[in-house]
């Protein structure tokens, strides 16, 4: 059911019960089940599964709340144990942690293009606030970092809002954020 919450994350397109049976190997009748199951993991999120006779399997609901559920499901699946042992941080060891955790395969959610762009743009910028950082929190902002880049590049932007906006700016890391963005 993981692996199936991994495939709806990573391909919000519409796909037929045919295809994730055929990618799991097991009857449209198990997955059919198995979408129901997973319903209310989505839900806390504010994300629906479409199911539609002739039209698919899809997820419906913001672009932001999309996100939130692509970082939980990361947070949720990510082996905290190699995040810890991570000595080095540096382009490799943080794709090794991400590779194929279990079956789960976050790194299929991530551009692998895009994520060493952003990891090579952090380990540019000498800043005491990102050094400072525990391993976790600092592939935390990695992975939240590239799967923003991502999704603005795919056209799904979340709606600007100019309150918090106005409070972002005022906030003291707002002219590192805006380092970093111009870095990118």
């Amino acid at each position: 059911r993981k692996r199936l919450i991994l495939e709806i994350l990573r391909d919000r397109t519409p796909k037929k019960l045919y295809y994730y049976a055929n990618i799991f190997d097991v009857s449209e009748a198990t997955i059919s089940n198995d979408m129901e199951a997973i319903e209310h993991w989505f839900e806390q999120f504010n994300l629906s599964i479409i199911r539609k006779q002739g039209y698919g399997v899809a997820l419906e609901g913001s672009e932001k709340n999309y996100r939130l559920a692509v970082r939980r499901f990361i947070d949720e699946n990510l082996d905290n144990k190699l995040i810890r042992n991570l000595t080095d941080e540096n382009e490799r060891s943080i794709i090794d942690i991400l590779k194929d955790k279990d079956g789960q395969n976050i790194y299929n959610l991530l551009n692998n293009d895009i994520l060493k762009q952003v990891i090579t743009c952090f380990q540019s910028i000498r800043d005491k606030r990102l050094t400072r950082l525990t391993e976790n929190s600092y592939i935390g902002l990695i992975l939240h970092v590239t799967i923003a880049v991502n999704r603005i590049l795919q056209q799904e932007i979340i709606e600007p809002n100019d309150e918090l906006l106005e409070k972002l700016i005022k906030n003291d890391d707002y002219g590192l954020a805006m380092h970093i963005a111009n870095s990118l």
